[in-house]
């Protein structure tokens, strides 16, 4: 599977800061950039099943207006990722809402 974040190297686009969710748990995400613009988003399970999810601007937009603003959005992450088993039920969520991304897992 060819990821976003293939196709953003690829073409010279860049990744901001990676921003923890700081919850306990190691999961962080981050915006990636044409120049000034934001292009898409990823968030990252490093150590629980070491899952990455990919998206464009457009659908982590749709994610962040889903969980009440960009002022809310990491407390409302947070929120989210506290829930147990948080890592199997967010393709389901991401799914049910119309969110469109790809992901891969590492076992």
């Amino acid at each position: 599977m060819i990821l976003y974040s293939d196709e953003w190297l690829k073409k010279g686009y860049k990744s901001g800061p990676r921003k923890s969710i700081d919850n306990g748990q190691p999961i962080d995400y981050r915006y990636w950039y044409d120049g000034d613009r934001k292009i898409g988003a990823t968030i990252d399970f490093e150590y629980a099943e070491d899952a990455h999810y990919e998206f464009l601007w457009e659908d982590f937009e749709k994610l962040i207006t889903l969980w009440g603003g960009e002022s809310n959005f990491l407390s409302s992450m947070q929120a989210f990722f506290a829930q147990k088993q948080p890592y199997y039920i967010f393709c389901d969520f991401l799914e049910k809402n119309g969110i469109e991304y790809k992901r891969i897992v590492y076992f």
